[in-house]
């Protein structure tokens, strides 16, 4: 497999996705710590979310709006998924984060 996690800086959102995960819902709230992040598996996009460090190494997802989370294309199983949130977790160490919230 070929899964990675990209560091977006996408122009539009997949259809698939909710609404606080659109890039136009990023858009409003970013700052210069924030992420939109990007699951491709085999070139293909299967997954997206985003985060912003809304204290010293405290990263939010979304830092504002109702829910958050990783909203992942229809039918992903779930083994990919939970590699997804493996890929998620190290990148999120490896930016300084001691700590992640999501709001569901």
């Amino acid at each position: 497999m070929s899964l990675e996690l990209i560091e977006s800086t996408c122009l539009s959102s997949p259809h698939w996705c909710s609404i606080f995960n659109t890039v136009e819902f990023y858009n409003l709230y970013k700052n210069p710590n924030s992420y939109y992040l990007s699951f491709v598996n085999k070139n293909k996009l299967i997954g997206v979310c985003h985060f912003t460090e809304i204290e010293n190494k405290l990263y939010k997802s979304p830092y504002k709006g109702t829910f958050g989370g990783l909203d992942f294309v229809e039918g992903l199983e779930l083994k990919i998924k939970n590699e997804c949130i493996a890929l998620l977790s190290n990148h999120m160490k490896n930016r300084g984060a001691k700590k992640i919230s999501i709001t569901f």
